[in-house]
């Protein structure tokens, strides 16, 4: 059995929050009793949590940051789209409906994403 790697574990528990645990598991070919346990020493092993905390912040960031500037862009493009559009044409008024469905989703998933960063996993 390969020594216990706390960066390695951080990587790990930093990736589940947002790919969930199977998919985390498969990828780095553990177990799921071993993501628990490595969510049991976050309590418990600061070296852990320190590394959990960077990995969980550089994800979080890229991942906020991104998600800001594509919605910017959208809304940006939808609002030129409106101004242009020929209110009297459906097809238009569905279009520029459905893309604020699109980006109300976006919103909702952001927000979910942002909540599961904050919920079980927030350290102090």
């Amino acid at each position: 059995m390969p020594a216990f790697n706390p960066e390695r574990a951080a990587a790990i528990l930093a990736e589940a929050v947002t790919a969930g645990d199977l998919e985390t598991c498969r990828k780095y070919g553990i177990s799921p009793r071993t993501l628990r346990n490595y969510r049991a020493r976050l309590a418990h092993d600061p070296h852990l949590a320190a590394f959990f905390r960077s990995k969980r912040q550089a994800l979080e960031g890229d991942w906020v940051t991104e998600v800001r500037r594509s919605i910017l862009e959208g809304l940006r493009f939808l609002r030129l789209t409106t101004q242009r559009a020929d209110p009297s044409d459906p097809r238009a008024v569905t279009a520029i409906a459905e893309a604020l469905k699109v980006m109300f989703e976006l919103e909702m998933t952001r927000e979910v994403v942002t909540a599961r960063f904050e919920g079980d996993y927030r350290l102090n």
